[in-house]
């Protein structure tokens, strides 16, 4: 594996998506490059941020009201 390689298939890394070989031959060319080392930590640390991010909250009462309040309920269940 390649840099570029590992490039193309980080993200699937990083949501389970590869096989075991895949695997293998993704952690060997980490081990020896430095470069993609600091580059799957980097994607690693953006990641968890936007995970974090995401919080789930309740929006506030009053958005919640308009957004009903817009809805055509007559319209539900066709």
């Amino acid at each position: 594996m390649n840099c570029g390689d590992l490039r193309q298939k980080i993200y699937l890394f990083y949501y389970g998506e590869l096989s075991a070989g895949e695997l293998e031959e993704i952690y060997l060319h980490l081990a020896e490059c430095d470069h993609c080392q600091e580059e799957k930590n980097l994607i690693a640390r953006i990641l968890q941020t936007l995970k974090d991010g995401m919080a789930e909250e309740a929006p506030p009462e009053t958005i919640r009201r308009r957004l009903y309040e817009s809805l055509d309920v007559s319209q539900l269940g066709k």
